[in-house]
């Protein structure tokens, strides 16, 4: 879960500093697309075991049942 978190947290700082140019006005080895793709990968490897440690360690809220009392 860690793991994830951090990699959620640390990806919205690396995205601000990309120039965002079109990809012809970049250099040749611009890292943003391999990054994108190392993003994705490790964001599907984390989600799984991410869930299931949260689910563990946070008090839910059933999504089915009775309704709040008054």
């Amino acid at each position: 879960m860690s793991r994830q978190l951090l990699l959620h947290g640390e990806w919205p700082e690396a995205i601000r500093r990309d120039p965002r140019l079109p990809a012809e006005l970049l250099p040749p080895d611009w890292p943003a697309i391999d990054a994108d793709q190392v993003f994705r990968r490790l964001a599907t490897q984390y989600r799984q075991p991410g869930l299931r440690e949260a689910a563990r360690r946070l008090d839910t809220v059933p999504t089915t049942g009775a309704g709040p009392t008054t």
